[in-house]
């Protein structure tokens, strides 16, 4: 399920997905994004490709409740942003990798 969840931010929900199988569905979504071109592309990025930042969260082993879990998966974007952007970040019993 996926959802608009800010300006440019979305939220992905896979239930009954454990945390490495939502890595590998969010590193995939990310070279994808990263490897196609997008109409008026060239216009709005020129010499630059569009690409994604993505936080990944595990209910319920990083977070109890609903608000949690996306403050949890909202820490790890950051984290992917912080490492430089166009990577995948996820939340591990309150750590990165």
């Amino acid at each position: 399920m996926i959802y608009r969840y800010g300006g440019e931010e979305f939220t992905v929900l896979l239930p009954e997905t454990d945390r490495k199988s939502a890595f590998i569905v969010a590193e995939n979504l990310r070279r994808i994004v990263e490897n196609t071109v997008f109409e008026g592309e060239e216009k709005s990025r020129p010499g630059k490709k569009i690409t994604v930042s993505i936080g990944v969260a595990e209910f319920p082993s990083d977070a109890q409740d609903r608000d949690n879990l996306i403050k949890m998966a909202d820490e790890a974007l950051y984290c992917a942003k912080q490492k430089g952007r166009n990577r995948v970040c996820i939340m591990n019993l309150n750590t990165f990798s």
